[in-house]
């Protein structure tokens, strides 16, 4: 069994020459340019993918460094929501939300009222 010391001397002077050489004996001189692109591309594709994983590990990371963060928060209480019966806190916030837009919509048609009144009982300087 060769050691893992001994393989950095297999790429180095004329061992390269000599594997170089029986390349170019099984595959041809045409073939190589081909062998050569598709190995650049397959290299690339390996980099990409690799830096894509680096990048989804570094972004749950940061989710998590920031689900932590939120939790080391200080809790603040929110403040009770309108009485139900039954109790339910859902429900409450829905009903509360409801009452709001009700209100909003019944000003919104007042103030639609009141304009179109001012728009009537405008005078009209049409010559």
């Amino acid at each position: 069994m060769m050691p893992l010391a001994s393989l950095g001397n297999l790429f180095g002077g004329p061992d390269m020459i000599i594997i170089l050489l029986v390349v170019l004996l099984l595959f041809g001189a045409k073939k190589l340019p081909e062998l050569a692109r598709g190995l650049g591309q397959s290299l690339n594709e390996f980099k990409k993918a690799r830096e894509d994983v680096e990048h989804e590990i570094r972004n749950g990371q940061q989710d998590v460094q920031a689900r932590e963060a939120s939790n080391r928060q200080p809790y603040a209480p929110v403040p009770p929501a309108q009485a139900l019966p039954y109790g339910n806190p859902a429900a409450a916030a829905v009903v509360s939300s409801e009452q709001n837009l009700q209100e909003q919509i019944a000003e919104l048609q007042e103030k639609l009222r009141i304009a179109e009144e001012q728009k009537k009982n405008a005078p009209s300087s049409v010559s």
